[in-house]
């Protein structure tokens, strides 16, 4: 089993544990979410220290993710993604992060 969940933009680098990521999901018996990050990008935001905000410089990523019963191989990702209307070149891309 092999379905394409989401594809997400501005996630902060600070949720990230890897370029790859798997998370379980309670409610999806024998399945898990895999995610593919992409697109690192510097960005500025607000923040709040005490009483003073600060313009910070953090880093944000893209994703793509999927629900399956097994680590996707590269070609695997390769082809949900361009399932899902990614060009050739746009899904090799994302694989190699």
């Amino acid at each position: 089993m092999l379905q394409f969940l989401e594809e997400s933009k501005v996630v902060p680098a600070s949720a990230l544990t890897g370029m790859r990521e798997e998370l379980s999901l309670p409610h999806a018996a024998g399945a898990s979410e895999y995610r593919l990050y992409f697109g690192a990008r510097q960005v500025e935001q607000e923040q709040t220290v005490g009483d003073e905000v600060q313009m910070v410089e953090v880093t944000e990523y893209d994703y793509v993710s999927v629900l399956a019963d097994h680590e996707p191989t590269d070609d695997e990702w390769k082809e949900v993604l361009m399932e899902r209307g990614y060009t050739k070149t746009k899904a090799a891309s994302i694989v190699r992060g």
